[in-house]
């Protein structure tokens, strides 16, 4: 079984970026496992509610760390390799973990490549912030940002092989989304998990973009306390303490011992004592101001200064700049979670 701290190589094969992009090579990238099993967890998640079910919550997060750690062991050359319980699955049971393996590297992907740490279910975003999309109803699965304003629309796909079909079906899905906050996304890809004589590889594609696709406004500081809010429920719940690091806990019966930095943690509790508007295509309050920044282009601009309000601006700031402290040496990720695997 694989320890936080084993070294991990993942191939991956990029193409279809704008010509001449340094994001179009084939490469590997190299990860430890406790910075697999971060992607794994923190993916996606917005839902204010993850740990009202109490230890079926737990449960929940324990089982997307149990998905990789029963069916992958690092072979030769630092791959990750599929193990006999992986190859001893029905094929639904295999679906399941591929959804998962699919949507844990396309994270992990934006993080290494892109620093782009930050990455939500778009989904989970069209229910609370009112999303509505046009004629292209093709979801992409998720989106995300990076300290530097730059926006990521990304469908995420597990597959034991990547066909074209399956590269025309991402082209669709990952083309709905116009632009976020009035800044078009500097990257929209294709990441598709695949196994290579049992082995991990990673393909991501970026084919040409769509027409008739979404504006999508919001607020980032919003949209980042919707997702660490889940993240210091978690800790709240576990009545987690402070140590070197920031706010830590291990979850029940298990040798995972989860954390965020202090500066985030506090900038949350404060964030959160504030009403910030979370404006969609069909949120009134919004209203006028969407045909405004739908002529804005504002890719040039910090996430902090994508934003026209102060209070907001600085939660922004204070986040992403507490974040960017966390040393990846000791643990810690670009969003300022960290994961670690503990001996029980």
């Amino acid at each position: 079984m694989l320890a936080g701290t084993d070294v991990v190589a993942i191939p991956y094969e990029a193409t279809g970026f704008p010509l001449g992009s340094p994001l179009n090579r084939s490469g590997v990238l190299i990860a430890r496992w406790d910075e697999v099993l971060w992607a794994a967890i923190t993916v996606g998640k917005t839902q204010r509610d993850v740990v009202r079910h109490g230890g079926y919550s737990y449960a929940e997060i324990l089982h997307r760390v149990a998905c990789l750690t029963a069916y992958f062991d690092r072979g030769s050359g630092c791959r990750l390799h599929l193990t006999g319980a992986y190859r001893n699955l029905d094929p639904s049971e295999k679906a399941v973990v591929s959804f998962y393996v699919g949507m844990t590297f396309a994270k992990l992907y934006a993080d290494k490549a892109l620093h782009i740490p930050w990455m939500m279910h778009i989904s989970r975003y069209e229910a609370s912030w009112s999303v509505a999309y046009g004629a292209n109803t093709n979801r992409p699965d998720l989106f995300g940002c990076n300290a530097d304003g730059e926006w990521a629309v990304v469908e995420a796909k597990g597959r034991a092989r990547v066909t074209q079909k399956l590269v025309t079906k991402m082209q669709q899905q990952k083309s709905s989304v116009a632009s976020i906050a009035g800044v078009e996304p500097a990257y929209r890809f294709g990441s598709a998990t695949r196994f290579e004589a049992g082995a991990l590889k990673l393909r991501i594609v970026d084919p040409p973009a769509r027409p008739r696709a979404q504006e999508v406004p919001i607020n980032p500081a919003a949209w980042l306390l919707d997702y660490y809010g889940p993240i210091v429920d978690l800790l709240d719940d576990l009545n987690a303490s402070y140590g070197s690091d920031g706010l830590a806990a291990r979850l029940p019966g298990s040798g995972v011992e989860i954390g965020l930095v202090e500066g985030v943690v506090a900038a949350v509790r404060e964030g959160r004592a504030r009403r910030f508007s979370r404006p969609g295509p069909r949120n009134a309050e919004f209203g006028d101001q969407i045909d405004e920044l739908s002529r804005v282009t504002r890719s040039s601009r910090s996430l902090s200064g994508q934003i026209d309000a102060p209070e907001a601006a600085a939660l922004v700031e204070r986040i992403t700049s507490s974040a960017r402290q966390v040393s990846r040496e000791n643990g810690g990720q670009g969003d300022g979670v960290y994961v670690r695997m503990r001996r029980p």
